[in-house]
């Protein structure tokens, strides 16, 4: 019986000018949309990264995949996935439900449900929140600083053991799937950076246009946080729209950060 090939493939992120060096690491964000199409050869859907600059350094935020079944999946750049639990004011969740290594959040087509995923395929569902006219708040995303973002990386080398038969399909999957896809940078409004004293918060809404911005939708502070400034005061925000071919809509992903006492390495809240 002939042995599968081994294909060995670089991501290259040019175009972005921030000096990084090279990482194989399979688990870095960049690289996990790809574990379909490498393992099972089953296609990867249509791709785009989001990064989070702060001053004159570059993080991984995520990457975002939109799927053939019309699905829509982020891979988060923590580097502390082990995540405990996440906060939901109409619901409680034993912190038992997501021990494990978290993986991936998938949003469904009518953008109405969602599931978190680990890496060994316990799956979680929950209900998004609707904040606006076909406008929903999918989840938001803390950490404590930049150290619990992954760095940026301006090259990502992996390989994967394929049959012969269908080594040129699954290449041609990964290609395509990064193909026009718009390198995105967001950061925080100003030229702020976190403190010691503050936390960052990832706020992830999908929908047409920015009407949530006026629908008085208030983030979730993260389980255990203590808000120095109180939970209802104002606070400056960075919105950044992300496209992705084929997906009707828009992700909008809103960035801010709070003064106060944040007792985790990282949060995933839902609302």
């Amino acid at each position: 019986m002939k042995k599968d090939d081994e294909i060995e493939l670089t991501l290259e992120f040019d175009g972005l000018p921030f000096a990084a060096p090279e990482t194989d690491s399979p688990s870095i964000s960049l690289l996990r949309p790809f574990r379909r199409i490498a393992q099972s050869g089953k296609p990867t859907g249509r791709i785009n990264y989001v990064f989070f600059q702060e001053g004159n350094s570059l993080y991984n935020l995520g990457a975002l995949c939109y799927s053939p079944k019309k699905r829509l999946l982020f891979f988060p750049g923590l580097t502390y996935r082990s995540i405990q639990w996440f906060r939901a004011p109409d619901r409680t969740l034993r912190e038992q439900d997501l021990l494990g290594i978290f993986d991936h959040l998938t949003l469904m087509p009518d953008f109405k449900r969602g599931h978190i995923t680990t890496l060994t395929n316990k799956r979680i569902n929950y209900r998004t929140t609707s904040i606006a006219t076909e406008t929903w708040f999918w989840f938001g995303m803390s950490t404590m600083s930049t150290i619990g973002l992954e760095p940026f990386y301006s090259k990502v080398k992996f390989s994967f053991a394929c049959p012969p038969v269908d080594s040129a399909r699954r290449i041609k999957d990964i290609v395509r799937a990064r193909e026009d896809a718009v390198f995105h940078i967001t950061s925080l409004p100003g030229t702020d950076k976190v403190r010691n004293d503050e936390f960052l918060i990832f706020e992830f809404f999908i929908g047409p246009d920015e009407q949530f911005l006026a629908s008085g939708f208030r983030v979730v502070p993260p389980r255990g946080a203590i808000l120095s400034n109180g939970e209802k005061e104002e606070f400056p925000v960075r919105v950044h729209p992300v496209s992705l071919q084929g997906l009707n809509g828009k992700v909008w992903i809103r960035v801010s950060k709070h003064a106060g006492e944040f007792p985790n390495e990282a949060q995933f809240i839902l609302a």
